[in-house]
């Protein structure tokens, strides 16, 4: 991946970076972060996240720009749900990388099903 790039992260991504993966976090040198409101749901609505956890999470998601529901999602993200089967935050991931052009990274070969969309699959 070079330099200026933008990309969208896939919940996963947010995962490793918490784990303290640094491979994930030297791959997102110098890029433009994108993520899906799903994604915010995803990882502050753990049960029994810890308020510090809270925190660190909602920090790193500071750092990135967060991409809201339209309805252009919405209605992108049905015609990928029922044509692909992929679960519903897949799907609204997928729909808001397709709505605003961004190629999605992330660890879920679901995602290689899309061929509208450009996947970047992290690999450790």
């Amino acid at each position: 991946m070079s330099g200026n790039e933008s990309l969208l992260l896939d919940t996963n991504v947010f995962i490793y970076l918490l784990s303290g993966n640094e491979f994930a976090a030297r791959a997102l040198v110098e890029k433009r972060l994108y993520y899906s409101f799903i994604t915010e749901i995803e990882l502050l609505s753990r049960p029994g996240l810890k308020t510090s956890e809270q925190k660190l999470i909602r920090s790193m998601l500071a750092g990135c720009v967060k991409l809201t529901y339209s309805e252009q999602i919405g209605e992108a993200t049905i015609g990928i749900r029922s044509s692909k089967h992929l679960k519903i935050p897949d799907a609204i991931i997928a729909a808001t990388a397709l709505t605003h052009g961004l190629p999605i990274l992330t660890a879920d070969r679901a995602f290689d099903k899309l061929d509208q969309i450009q996947c970047i699959l992290f690999e450790l």
